[in-house]
């Protein structure tokens, strides 16, 4: 943010925007980040005809991703952003009506625990528990099955930090995740 340029660096020659404008100005960055494992449960039943409910328990590895490393065209600028997640836990709830053997309706509620320690919450990776809810409809025409979906994710406010190093909280984050998703498909 703007306000953040003008706060001094240690030294009090330069502020943070001066260091910001001559080290990192025109320079490719590439980061790589290895997802967690992942390990899943979960049940359906088909309490009415045409109605299947559905739960799945999630819990991600995420604690086995230490850091963001940023690897930047001058070599001697490369940093880590220390990250040190924890495991995460999420649990999802759906339901789905059979319209008929062509229509499905389905809608659904998630409730994901974030990895991030406070220290790993920021204006880059600004992660907070969430509530997400979502909708979808199936329809199978000639052969092929398409798929839509919408999910909104509402990211609880979340104490921070707002550089990497900081230990002392800076800032709330918070937000709001949109998706949409489309699939086609066909049994062969």
């Amino acid at each position: 943010p703007a306000s953040l340029r003008d706060f001094p660096l240690p030294s009090g020659e330069e502020t943070i925007g001066d260091l910001l404008d001559t080290t990192y100005v025109d320079q490719t960055v590439r980061t790589r980040i290895e997802l967690p494992a992942l390990a899943a449960a979960g049940v359906a039943w088909d309490p009415f005809d045409r109605v299947r409910l559905a739960a799945t328990l999630q819990w991600a590895g995420w604690e086995a991703v230490d850091d963001l490393e940023l690897a930047f065209a001058d070599t001697s600028l490369a940093d880590a952003i220390p990250l040190d997640y924890e495991n995460a836990w999420s649990l999802r709830l759906g339901a789905e009506v059979r319209h008929s053997s062509a229509l499905f309706i389905r809608v659904g509620f998630a409730r994901e625990g974030s990895p991030a320690p406070t220290v790993g919450v920021g204006p880059i990776l600004p992660d907070a528990n969430r509530n997400a809810i979502s909708a979808g409809l199936g329809i199978v025409r000639g052969g092929f099955a398409f798929d839509f979906a919408w999910r909104v994710a509402f990211l609880e406010d979340r104490e921070g930090v707002a550089l990497p190093e900081s230990v002392d909280v800076d800032g709330v984050y918070g937000g709001t995740e949109y998706r949409l998703a489309i699939g086609v498909s066909r049994d062969l």
